[in-house]
This record gives structure tokens, sequence and C-alpha cells, in this order.
């Protein structure tokens, strides 16, 4: 799957986000933005179906995420493989 499959699609940008924000500064200005808001949508195992985070549990996740690996050691500028 590419951004030039016509099954992604990419939302509009929030307000005041510049266009060079990562995902890490992204994340909570959207969960404070539009917390109950589809983040990510996936296609399901079934046809059909569809399985959707919004912003709010994305930025749950992600901290739930980023503590785990605080909790190892790793430190703002180190890299880590996540799978």
């Amino acid at each position: 799957m590419t951004l030039q499959d016509p099954n992604v699609q990419i939302g509009p940008r929030l307000p005041g986000v510049p266009e060079t924000t990562n995902i890490a500064s992204f994340l909570p200005a959207g969960a404070a933005a539009r917390p109950d808001a589809a983040a990510v949508v996936v296609h399901g195992k079934r046809a059909g179906e569809w399985q959707t985070t919004t912003y709010a549990e994305l930025e749950a996740l992600s901290n739930r995420i980023a503590g785990g690996l605080a909790q190892q050691g790793v430190v703002k500028g180190m890299h880590a493989c996540v799978f």
C-alpha cells in the first residue's frame, strides 16, 4: 500500500500544525483538538470491515509505548527498534 493507492486517504491538516511537524508533536495536537476523530482507519480481516483508532486512543497508546521505552533506558536521540 502506498500514498498513491486509491484506498489511502489523507485527512485535512489541523489548523496551526506546520507541514513539517513530526508525529510526536502532531498527536497531542490532534488528541486535544479532536479526541474522538478517526486518526487511523485500516481495513479489517473481513470484506467491508474497518478498524478505527481515534486520536485520543492513539495518543494514549503512544504514551504507553514511550513510557515502556523510557523504563528500558531509551532516551531522546537514541535509536530504538519497535515491532
